[in-house]
């Protein structure tokens, strides 16, 4: 509430009254209209640790995905990350996605082939200077990563001496300089032009700084970098209040004392599947999981509507695993991909060319269904065909190692040059030859649909 509501901002900048605006963004051949959503505030919440969540939000400028604002051109694969923490400025306030500091950083990291993501945490909330230091200690920050907090904010209940590699970093951005308005407003906002300035700053400061060199070889030891033990398995602190005493060092010596417990953890594995209908791609899947864990949940999508009922499907699981030692199969029940949590998973031809967002599917995963089996690891299919199944597993690559739950892809079997897939075997059965599908079924599968289809030939 702290910026100007979409029709506010619109109403005044109709009338003339943001002139330094217009000035700003006419460089960049933004209208009225383009400005007022640039400058629209998403739906926000306060989370369990009384941090100011931003809402899954789609406009045309702005987009926000599992509570962060998107940071475009991030790659999938990456081997370290840049956080960024801040208020409306960090946020990007006034800038489409691709236009954000975040963005410009990211893009400048692309070109020189570095597997580094840039992260999004600004929050538009001006209490965020209050909150910073449970946005920090909610991240899942690496030995090796880098944080930037913006001025204002510090450290505050963060133990600053705890972080020798604490650095202060400030940026001058007087004229004469070549990118021309680079403010908005008198409170400082900046325009796409200051984004990129800051940007350009930060990526500097990282090269001069060696940032880029394998961090395995100690160089980072003269960088901002916060170095922190991974967050994994860490319950919510907000619940120890009336137990422990809240200062920096009780709650850090709790965290490494859970954290040391957690190498006694029995790893347990789950993996989601319609298997419609179950094939050898699902039983190589299967084989490989349970070989990594002590148990497995295989949990089967139970929304009918798949060309196969739920009924056979989980069947043709349970039997096809059968001689699997330490392998549960179970229903998904409604809180598992469905029409509930994820929809878009039953229009995928539809949605081939289409950004989907599958976070809360998988939030609701890792904050309620992973804890409550003591789940530690969700495996996942390669999926080298399938658009909507790719971006539903990247979104698992984000998200559920912020809960302590580990994500690992396993690749497709193949068979005869190609990935085995249901999908085949469904076209297959179009033409019953059932000689092809014999080699990509289990045994069962093949009875099923022999006694199901019927070789009529």
């Amino acid at each position: 509430k702290n910026h100007y509501t979409y029709n506010r901002f619109y109403s005044a900048a109709k009338q003339g009254s943001f002139l330094s605006s217009k000035s700003a963004y006419d460089e960049i051949n933004f209208d009225v209209k383009d400005v007022a959503q640039l400058n629209v505030v998403p739906p926000s919440h306060f989370d369990g640790y009384g941090v100011r969540t931003i809402d899954t939000f789609t406009s045309e400028y702005v987009n926000i995905i599992d509570g962060h604002r998107v940071t475009t051109g991030q790659p999938i694969e990456y081997e370290r990350t840049i956080w960024c923490i801040g208020g409306c400025i960090y946020f990007g306030i006034g800038s489409d996605d691709s236009r954000t500091i975040e963005s410009c950083l990211q893009r400048k990291l692309t070109k020189i082939e570095k597997k580094i993501r840039v992260v999004n945490c600004g929050n538009f909330d001006a209490s965020v200077r209050e909150m910073t230091s449970s946005i920090f200690n909610t991240l899942p920050i690496q030995s090796g990563d880098i944080v930037f907090i913006y001025k204002y904010v510090g450290f505050l209940n963060i133990n600053r001496h705890s972080h020798p590699n604490y650095r202060r970093l400030q940026i001058d951005l007087q004229r004469p300089h070549g990118y021309g308005e680079i403010y908005t407003d008198i409170q400082c906002h900046m325009t796409p032009n200051g984004n990129r300035a800051v940007a350009d700053k930060w990526f500097d400061y990282l090269a001069q700084n060696e940032f880029f060199i394998n961090p395995n070889e100690g160089i980072t030891d003269n960088l901002p970098s916060i170095e922190l033990l991974p967050m994994y398995g860490i319950p919510d602190f907000t619940s120890c209040c009336s137990i422990i005493p809240q200062n920096p060092k009780t709650i850090n010596d709790l965290r490494e004392f859970l954290l040391d417990l957690t190498v006694y953890r029995v790893p347990i594995g789950s993996i989601v599947m319609n298997c419609n209908p179950f094939t050898l791609g699902h039983r190589y899947l299967a084989e490989y999981a349970v070989s990594k864990v002590k148990h497995l949940f295989i949990f089967v999508v139970e929304e009918d509507k798949s060309v196969f009922p739920f009924a056979d499907r989980i069947e043709l699981v349970k039997q096809g695993t059968s001689d699997l030692e330490n392998v549960t199969v179970l229903p998904s029940g409604k809180f598992i991909i469905s029409s509930l949590t994820f929809s878009d998973y039953f229009n995928k031809s539809e949605l081939q060319d289409r950004t989907i967002d599958p976070s809360q599917d998988v939030e609701l995963f890792a904050k309620e269904i992973a804890p409550a089996l003591g789940i530690t690891v969700r495996f996942a299919g390669e999926e080298p065909l399938d658009n909507v199944t790719r971006q539903y597993n990247d979104a698992m690559r984000k998200i559920l190692p912020q809960y302590g739950v580990k994500f690992e892809v396993i690749p497709r079997k193949e068979s005869g040059g190609e990935v085995i897939s249901a999908s085949k075997v469904r076209k297959l059965l179009e033409t019953k030859d059932f000689d092809e599908i014999a080699k990509i079924v289990t045994e069962t599968t093949f009875a099923y649909l022999k006694e199901k289809f019927g070789d009529e030939r």
